[in-house]
């Protein structure tokens, strides 16, 4: 399957990326649903949660790709692909808003000592195995497992802010 990216105006834009954020609120407000009690329900929210992040990642990389190249995004799960492409400014806040989440997670894990959160780099390389081959191998990878609510909150934050200084 191909397709092309065609350069979008600030309009066309601005619907794209509201309709991914949409996408994106739904599989958080999802993830946050309680799922019982016990192990085995922690199991199954735990599996819920990683394969939601790391579409809800893609999603993120593809809304910043359409904002700073003014273009659809391609259909592809290759992200560490779509990250180099995007501006400096982009790339360096994506990683240091989720440096600064991966930082929480360490202090909130830091009694389990089998608990490895990865660089960004690594996250988005394997965010393209977790879409395409967890729902049927339910294997996971190195994850996306760093995204909180405050990594989200404040890279929505940023794609409002280039949302709002379009221009036609």
């Amino acid at each position: 399957f191909s397709h092309e990216t065609m350069l979008m105006q600030s309009e066309e834009i601005k619907m794209h990326v509201h309709r991914k954020r949409f996408l994106i609120d739904a599989f958080l407000h999802t993830a946050s649903l309680p799922s019982g009690t016990g192990s085995k329900a922690v199991l199954r929210h735990s599996v819920t949660v990683h394969f939601l992040q790391a579409i809800g990642l893609e999603l993120i990389v593809k809304m910043l790709y359409e904002l700073d190249l003014r273009k659809s995004a391609p259909f592809t799960h290759n992200l560490t692909k779509l990250f180099n492409e995007l501006s400096k400014e982009t790339k360096d806040y994506l990683v240091a808003k989720f440096d600064e989440a991966r930082d929480r997670r360490r202090q909130q894990f830091s009694t389990i000592n089998d608990v490895e959160f990865h660089s960004f780099q690594i996250v988005l390389a394997n965010n393209e195995k977790t879409v395409i081959n967890f729902k049927y191998d339910a294997k996971g990878v190195p994850s996306n497992s760093s995204a909180d609510d405050a990594f989200y909150m404040k890279v929505f934050e940023y794609i409002d802010s280039k949302v709002g200084g379009l221009t036609v």
